[in-house]
């Protein structure tokens, strides 16, 4: 649980394990923290919408397309984590498929959601291990090339 009480949902859990990192279901995961269905006080992370499967022999060109397209859809004031799917080359030519959790806090997001999010982002990988880090409060901070090469870092 994170340090604002807000847990990892179950179904976000067995969908992350089974249908994105082992069968290859989604090509991302957009997040948004809700109230627990039926326990109106609680909240816990959810799936607000996850994408279609990207192509076993997915280039870097397409996985930027698809990246492109989940980030048309974020708003300022609306933060979310996302489990995006890179697919890229390495320094040495290899393919190369990463994992990386986005913590999309805009500058404009109001306050209390800022805190709400930034005091979650860090249970998140705990409960859905093999996530590397993204923190991004502006569109410029998820330009495609600069986040494929913070990966390629390993960072």
């Amino acid at each position: 649980m994170s340090m604002s009480g807000i847990e990892v949902g179950e179904e976000l859990q067995e969908v992350y394990k089974g249908d994105l990192k082992i069968r290859k279901k989604h090509g991302y995961l957009i997040l948004k923290i809700e109230k627990k269905e039926g326990k109106p006080k609680e909240e816990q992370v959810q799936i607000e919408s996850a994408g279609d499967p990207l192509p076993p022999d997915c280039t870097e060109e397409q996985n930027k397309e698809v990246f492109e397209k989940v980030k048309s859809g974020l708003e300022d004031g609306e933060p979310r984590f996302i489990i995006f799917d890179f697919r890229f080359k390495s320094s040495a030519g290899r393919n190369v498929d990463k994992l990386a959790l986005i913590t999309w806090i805009s500058d404009y997001c109001p306050v209390k959601l800022k805190m709400k999010y930034s005091s979650t982002k860090e249970v998140i990988p705990k409960k859905l291990p093999g996530l590397k880090s993204i923190q991004a409060n502006s569109i410029g901070d998820l330009d495609f090339v600069k986040v494929v090469e913070e990966l390629r870092k390993g960072k």
